[in-house]
């Protein structure tokens, strides 16, 4: 993994960090990095889907640690156990 995918992970982490800080800790989050593809894919296990918070929290965070930084190679979805 280069530099600026090493970048990328770090603000992957910052991102679950935050999200599960604001969500106090009750949704679980992980990640993985496609090389072929060069994305990241960060799953989530929150599955109500009509919870107005989480995708405010979700939009907030999307939009600040990546999009304001440029990053557009990333991925979420929602992942079950």
């Amino acid at each position: 993994m280069n530099d600026y995918y090493k970048y990328i992970d770090e603000k992957v982490n910052e991102f679950i960090v935050a999200m599960r800080e604001e969500l106090d800790n009750t949704v679980q989050f992980n990640y993985s990095f496609s090389e072929e593809e060069k994305l990241f894919r960060i799953q989530h296990n929150n599955i109500n889907f009509d919870d107005i918070n989480f995708k405010k929290i979700m939009g907030k965070n999307l939009n600040m640690i990546f999009f304001e930084n440029n990053i557009f190679n990333i991925s979420v979805a929602y992942y079950q156990d």
